[in-house]
């Protein structure tokens, strides 16, 4: 049986990230701090720490989760994997990559390196699958 898990816990874990989203259009990166997201999430700091080790942690999981969620929605509209499909997941991880670069402009140079990482783990495990 598979264990269910607390909607609280959900919801406050996507209530820092949408907070860390919306801070990332407005700041840089390396500018944003634990304290702007617990203030704009309306959490406490141990509440932040008890789902991220940092904010790089954050970041990771930000776009980490976008990601798979882009290519796992380009992806159920093919039943199989083809050279279509692999076409329409690649322009996804454009589209992905633009709309980023246009949301976070001043932060997208820092979440390159990350967002290249990322792609790779992720579309390796989506493969080896």
């Amino acid at each position: 049986m598979e264990k269910q898990i607390d909607p609280r816990i959900l919801r406050t874990r996507k209530l820092i990230m949408n907070a860390f989203i919306e801070l990332s259009m407005k700041k840089e990166f390396k500018n944003i701090t634990i304290k702007d997201i617990t203030t704009a999430a309306t959490v406490n700091r141990a509440t932040f720490y008890s789902h991220f080790i940092d904010k790089y942690d954050l970041l990771e999981k930000v776009l980490s989760e976008s990601v798979m969620r882009e290519v796992i929605q380009e992806v159920s509209t093919h039943e199989v994997i083809n050279e279509g499909t692999i076409e329409a997941i690649f322009l996804s991880i454009i589209k992905f990559q633009k709309s980023i670069s246009n949301q976070c402009r001043r932060s997208y140079e820092t979440f390159t390196p990350q967002i290249e990482t990322i792609f790779k783990k992720e579309l390796q495990d989506f493969f080896s699958e």
